[in-house]
């Protein structure tokens, strides 16, 4: 009877010690202080690629933005064609606005952008082209948007219903 209770112990303890994780065993970890990443006080969990995008973009002084609209509906889509959206993304800022990155949520999605500094007061574009060739019915896509700005990344989004006539 003692012997069960004592490997009962020593399987109880070796559970809690397993289950404890720190810091370094999660290090998809990112803790800011502004809150651009950190859910409601709660540790956000990223990819490695988003935070060397969010890194990358944020060596460059900051600025503010304002979209015309962040989304899009292209309503009814033929099947087999390719639609394009451009929105318009003003510096609201005084320092140059520089787009460093735009990562599309799949490969039917493909970004242009102004590549060059836009200047405070002025306006870029960023256009999504769709390919609904391999999609029916409804659909939603999204692409983030790295720049030198404090909320990143910037989500634009469009809507659709690809429709095979």
């Amino acid at each position: 009877m003692k012997r069960h209770i004592v490997s009962l112990l020593m399987v109880a303890a070796l559970l809690s010690i397993s289950c404890k994780k720190s810091q370094t065993d999660y290090p998809n970890i990112l803790e800011t202080k502004n809150g651009i990443d950190d859910l409601a006080g709660k540790k956000a969990f990223l990819p490695d690629s988003r935070k060397e995008n969010i890194a990358k973009t944020k060596k460059s002084p900051l600025t503010s933005v304002a979209l015309s609209r962040s989304t899009h509906d292209f309503g009814k889509i033929q099947k087999g064609k390719t639609v394009e959206h451009v929105y318009e993304i003003k510096n609201m800022g005084k320092n140059p606005l520089i787009i460093s990155t735009i990562k599309p949520s799949c490969g039917c999605t493909v970004p242009k952008y102004t590549k060059e500094p836009i200047p405070p007061g002025k306006t870029g574009k960023i256009s999504l082209s769709f390919d609904s060739s391999n999609f029916e019915g409804k659909i939603r896509k999204q692409a983030e948007v790295y720049a030198n700005v404090v909320h990143l990344p910037i989500i634009l989004s469009f809507t659709g219903e690809v429709v095979n006539q």
